[in-house]
């Protein structure tokens, strides 16, 4: 399921089966980032491997033939779980106004981007509250500039799918995604979308029909979105339903159905 792991399933195989690698791949934050030496390399000569590659999307579709011209690759894409879907719908605006996202580490992540566009619509208004699901595993996050309620790594009590929901808006401030999975489910269960584009959202999201979309790393923008959907309840309603709509184009059963169709099953 990574460029690394590739090599390793073609030699366990012996060349006797096929092989079959589900590429879930940001290849880029490596190439463009990562100062491992000759790393471009050895990602390229994991994508012309002789093995049928199993798409999430059409960047990493890009990614594998940039690689490897030649390379048969199979779209399969991606999945969100049922549970998300389970959730019982209330429109955005009948619902607490609070903005949530997940804190993750790395600058790719962008949560230092969601922090600098919640600061500036806290010098705007008050009238919000801050959730922040805290993945980074280093401890409190500490002073951020606005008030906040940290729930810790391990917050399983009532489930992701609780999370989004009891969000008026879920914020996804990631500069590179192969596919982006967050917005999606906080799409499956109502809640509007505020992010921050990436190759990998283009699968799914439209600015101005299931989320708000900024430039990359423009917290401002993200914080002009955010205080747009505070003032406009109905706007937020009406991204909420095109957000489900999106959602439900990406249940598991019809993943299934192209992935057992792709490997011959």
């Amino acid at each position: 399921t990574s460029w690394y792991t590739v090599p390793a399933a073609v030699k366990a195989s012996g060349g006797r089966v096929p092989v079959y690698a589900f590429v879930q791949d940001n290849v880029d934050a490596y190439i463009v980032y990562d100062q491992y030496k000759n790393i471009r390399y050895f990602i390229t000569k994991a994508f012309r491997s002789e093995v049928t590659m199993l798409s999430i999307s059409s960047y990493t579709d890009a990614t594998i033939k940039r690689c490897y011209p030649k390379a048969k690759v199979i779209r399969v894409g991606s999945f969100v779980r049922d549970e998300f879907f389970e959730i019982p719908y209330v429109m955005p605006s009948q619902r607490v106004r609070v903005l949530s996202t997940i804190a993750r580490a790395g600058h790719l992540k962008g949560f230092d981007i969601f922090v600098k566009a919640v600061r500036e619509l806290w010098k705007r208004r008050k009238d919000f509250r801050v959730k922040i699901l805290n993945t980074i595993r280093l401890g409190q996050l500490g002073d951020l500039g606005f008030p906040y309620e940290e729930l810790p790594p391990r917050w399983k009590p009532i489930g992701m799918a609780e999370f989004y929901a009891s969000s008026y808006a879920f914020v996804y401030t990631s500069m590179f995604e192969s596919f982006g999975l967050p917005p999606l489910e906080a799409m499956a269960t109502g809640t509007p979308v505020v992010m921050t584009y990436n190759e990998g959202s283009k699968e799914y999201a439209r600015h101005g029909v299931n989320a708000l979309v900024a430039e990359p790393e423009n917290y401002r923008q993200v914080a002009d979105y955010l205080d747009y959907l505070l003032d406009n309840p109905d706007e937020a309603d009406r991204l909420s339903l095109g957000g489900v709509e999106t959602a439900r184009q990406f249940r598991f059963d019809k993943f299934m159905e192209r992935f057992k169709a792709a490997i011959g099953l």
